[in-house]
């Protein structure tokens, strides 16, 4: 199955639990990251399923949805973690006095634009 994943390193226990949640899932039906984007219908690349679960970022709700479904996860439990992550992120954020960090145009569906 590849090399193994480095391990997740997070301050944020969501995300930690949501990256880890999604490694077992995927772990527990023999996949390999190619095989879980075929699963997916190719709507995400085998990278963006793997950075979903690197545990460096909280990724976008319908990736982690794909994730689920493809692996045979629960579809509300994804959802469940994906919340907690996020609201720890956000209740960090708020307690160092600090806004998240806005989406890139790339996490919104557009694309990013760079000055000259």
């Amino acid at each position: 199955m590849g090399r193994p994943e480095k391990p997740i390193a997070t301050l944020n226990l969501g995300l930690l639990a949501l990256a880890g949640w999604l490694r077992e899932i995927r772990t527990n039906a023999q996949l390999t990251y190619v095989e879980l984007a075929a699963r997916t219908g190719n709507a995400y690349s085998a990278t963006t399923l793997q950075r979903a679960a690197s545990g460096k970022h909280i990724p976008r709700l319908p990736v982690v949805e794909a994730y689920a479904v493809a692996c045979g996860g629960s579809l509300e439990q994804a959802r469940r973690r994906w919340r907690h992550g996020r609201a720890v992120e956000h209740s960090a954020a708020l307690a160092f006095g600090s806004a998240a960090p806005a989406p890139t145009g790339r996490e919104r569906g557009g694309t990013t634009c760079r000055s000259a």
